[in-house]
């Protein structure tokens, strides 16, 4: 009867013991991706489309690429707490032989975990920017709102979304609106992706809206 009663619970004993090691593994897991630091960091490209203002008001159409030589992100949340801080930079040489003018943009935010598990993670966060050089307004200075997905196709695989909100930036010549959005897939170290922004800014005299988009990719290696 004991030997029956043994070969009966041995099974099951081993079953939970399995399970609390998976828990304790995905855990250990969600534990690491927040106390180490997220970062990418590679190069990128895009192409611009759209309207200009010329002068004080006129509007032209045109089409820009640029190849960026760094771009960068890293993210970094606090061992046993929610919050974490990220920075993100691009450094480019624009594609038009006349412009001596290359751009650089750097970014701040503060970061919320609002959801984790197995699954992956979904992240919040406000922040401020600036960037210089390459858009036809030179220069501006704005707040931002960020959303990023993270979610794990398997212990190697990680599919990323991210939106960025520019929801006013100050120029020299008029104010703009600004909304990014970001598709990427990492396999190990490797990632690759996706980008598209919309602007759109109003000003001039006579006063005009214009709007450009703008298509790019990126390729780089995160940790």
């Amino acid at each position: 009867m004991l030997a029956v009663r043994r070969s009966v619970l041995l099974p099951f004993l081993l079953l939970v013991l399995a399970a609390r090691a998976a828990r304790a593994e995905d855990s250990d897991a969600r534990e690491q991706e927040r106390r180490t630091f997220l970062a990418r960091i590679g190069a990128s490209g895009s192409l611009i489309q759209g309207s200009r203002m010329v002068g004080f008001g006129s509007r032209e159409r045109f089409v820009q690429g640029g190849v960026a030589v760094i771009d960068f992100k890293v993210a970094r949340f606090f061992s046993k707490r929610r919050y974490g801080l990220e920075v993100a930079s691009q450094l480019m040489i624009p594609a038009e032989k006349e412009k001596s003018v290359g751009f650089g943009q750097l970014e701040f935010a503060a970061d919320w975990m609002l959801a984790d598990g197995p699954w992956g993670s979904l992240v919040a966060g406000i922040g401020i920017g600036g960037d210089y050089g390459r858009y036809w307004w030179e220069g501006r200075v704005y707040p931002l709102a960020i959303l990023r997905e993270r979610t794990w196709l398997s212990r190697k695989v990680r599919l990323e979304f991210e939106t960025r909100t520019l929801p006013i930036a100050y120029t020299g010549k008029l104010p703009l609106f600004e909304q990014r959005f970001e598709l990427a897939i990492g396999i190990g170290i490797f990632t690759m992706g996706l980008r598209f922004n919309w602007t759109a800014a109003w000003g001039g005299i006579p006063q005009r809206t214009y709007e450009q988009h703008e298509l790019g990719g990126f390729l780089g290696a995160g940790f």
